[in-house]
């Protein structure tokens, strides 16, 4: 049952990127659809995994999380355009994108957490 609850979210997620990366095209010569999946990506998984919701619903925790965010948000395309970036010689965005990438991921997952815990706390 897991395997079925992590591909149907893969699935799911797999088809939003898709979706997302035709949507959004480069913009300055910038990632930025792979750029934002990895944002909102943050923000969603700290949303849903700082909650009492799926702590008891693993199966829908495992679609929403591994299956859904996991095929959704992207490391490795992330890892290919910074590369890519480097070789055309395009060093200042290739630091741009790892920064923002780096920062605007731990703030996307701080936002997400603060959001599902109340931002007084």
């Amino acid at each position: 049952m897991e395997f079925i609850a992590v591909g149907l979210g893969g699935a799911i997620g797999a088809l939003l990127r898709f979706y997302v990366s035709h949507l959004i095209s480069y913009a300055a010569e910038f990632p930025l659809a792979t750029f934002l999946v990895n944002i909102i990506g943050c923000f969603l998984l700290s949303l849903l995994l700082s909650g009492p919701f799926l702590k008891s619903k693993p199966h829908i925790k495992l679609a929403l999380t591994t299956g859904l965010l996991g095929s959704f948000t992207t490391f490795s395309t992330f890892s290919y355009e910074t590369i890519s970036l480097v070789k055309n010689g395009q060093f200042e965005w290739a630091f741009f994108y790892i920064c923002l990438s780096i920062f605007g991921g731990v703030l996307g997952s701080y936002a997400g957490y603060k959001l599902r815990n109340g931002v007084a706390q």
